[in-house]
């Protein structure tokens, strides 16, 4: 992938495209757009990593760091379900495959890493190749009334011009919610943060979920023999994964029912297949493609509630891990290696003096008054990723919301959108040339950050 300079589209014809944001999501619309449109389309993808294609989520470069999802469910093309497998059967980095490989890989949990590689090979495989503008967007803004160009403002100070304009921002840590005062503290995805960490060193996790995964593994892969406490609200951790796939399977029954009947129906269902010898992650897998549906056909008051009462439920049976990464997060746990506990996280501190700990956590246990101080070497923040509008670090989403481009879609979850992904503006109207795709279309989806969700929408896109 080439860097260009000086920049294109900033004088003369504007470009076709400007995506603002080079991981997973930016690059699959890269690809469909490229392949949609062959030799017809100036496009160029705004992204400060020198490579694309990785983002947070596959810029790892440990091989214990696996996919969430089986290589056959990881296709950059929904029309063409093994390609991914077929470039990595290519590929030969996948040891252990022999006759059949493609049936054996489409099943194989894969290092996260060789994902990263593949969304960047196949971008290069296309023609003409986009420009990779190693920048970062800063602002957008109209070049000259409603129907000009938009103009993205860079941080080098540099102006791009673009007759379209795709947010592909990716996901961002979310903060601790715990005001001013409190210590700044590593966070899961920071991996060389995790890889200094001395192996004697007390570390406390602050949240359970899939990050908390990849810090497990990997402070276990460097050796790490000190104490490991997990501090969570609720004190749940992802489920695995089981061999074998259900069937996707029709979710009518379930529309007009609220939350707490959906569960009931959910967990008879789960019980009556497991009489018949089949596991509870079937009954998941038959939701899986109508993620969008069940949160829309809610309404305002039950995603308020699911909201309230069962999204971290459905986090830990939805977004499951490998079973040989569950297996290696229940033998740390068997061994002592680290335990888990729930409540609410009050403060986190440095502390002072001399031979002190670094950090004191003041924790509150879920269901008592009683508050723990726990005092550990090192904090990393696995809290998720960051969904409202108004809490988005950086400069480009605030410049947008200031100047009414974008507003807080549902719940102030992500930007509103339509159902094409066009962002509303403050007035409610659909700006058909800005465009949004993956986390930022949280609120309007629900279901919106995992491949088969962001292939689907660049698909989609490059249709439009």
């Amino acid at each position: 992938m080439q860097t260009f300079d000086p920049l294109p589209g900033t004088q003369g014809v504007p470009l076709d495209f400007a995506i603002l944001g080079g991981g997973a999501a930016g690059t699959l619309a890269a690809i469909h757009l490229l392949q949609a449109h062959a030799g017809r389309i100036r496009l160029a993808v705004i992204e400060p990593r020198g490579a694309l294609g990785e983002g947070v989520a596959y810029s790892t470069s440990d091989p214990g760091h696996l996919l969430n999802v089986v290589a056959g469910g990881m296709s950059a093309f929904p029309a063409d379900p093994l390609h991914f497998v077929r470039y990595l059967a290519r590929s030969g980095r996948v040891d252990g495959l022999g006759e059949g490989a493609e049936a054996t890989l489409a099943e194989r949990y894969v290092p996260r890493m060789e994902y990263g590689r593949y969304l960047r090979d196949t971008l290069a495989g296309l023609a003409p190749a986009p420009l990779h503008l190693r920048d970062e967007a800063v602002d957008v803004s109209r070049r000259s009334g409603e129907s000009g160009p938009w103009e993205a403002r860079l941080a080098s100070g540099r102006v791009v011009a673009a007759r379209t304009v795709l947010l592909a921002t990716g996901n961002f840590p979310r903060s601790l919610p715990l005001g001013e005062g409190a210590a700044v503290v590593d966070h899961a995805w920071d991996f060389d943060a995790l890889a200094t960490v001395p192996a004697e060193a007390d570390v406390a996790i602050l949240g359970s979920g899939l990050s908390m995964v990849d810090a497990l593994l990997s402070l276990a892969a460097g050796g790490h023999r000190g104490t490991v406490r997990v501090l969570s609200r609720h004190g749940l951790m992802p489920l695995p994964h089981v061999s074998g796939r259900g069937a996707a399977g029709d979710v009518e029954d379930l529309l007009p029912l609220g939350v707490r009947a959906r569960m009931r129906v959910l967990r008879a269902r789960a019980a009556a297949h497991a009489r018949e010898g089949r596991p509870w992650q079937w009954t998941m897998d038959r939701l899986r493609p109508h993620g969008p549906r069940l949160w829309q056909s809610l309404g305002e008051a039950g995603q308020r509630r699911f909201l309230r009462h069962a999204h971290r439920y459905w986090d830990i049976h939805r977004h499951r891990i490998a079973p040989e990464v569950a297996a290696q997060v229940a033998e740390l746990q068997r061994t002592g290696r680290f335990r888990i506990e729930a409540g609410r996280i009050q403060s986190v501190t440095r502390c002072a003096g001399p031979g002190a700990n670094r950090y004191e956590i003041t924790f509150r246990t879920r269901g008592s008054d009683r508050l723990d101080r726990v005092r550990v070497d090192r904090v990393f923040a696995c809290t998720g990723i960051e969904t409202r509008l108004d809490r988005m670090p950086g400069e480009l989403l605030p410049a947008l919301a200031r100047r009414g481009l974008a507003v807080a879609g549902p719940h102030g979850l992500g930007v509103a959108t339509d159902r094409h992904g066009a962002l509303l503006d403050r007035d409610g109207r659909a700006q058909r040339d800005l465009l949004a795709i993956g986390s930022l279309r949280i609120g309007e989806l629900w279901e919106t950050t995992a491949v088969p969700e962001l292939r689907l929408q660049a698909a989609a896109l490059a249709e439009r």
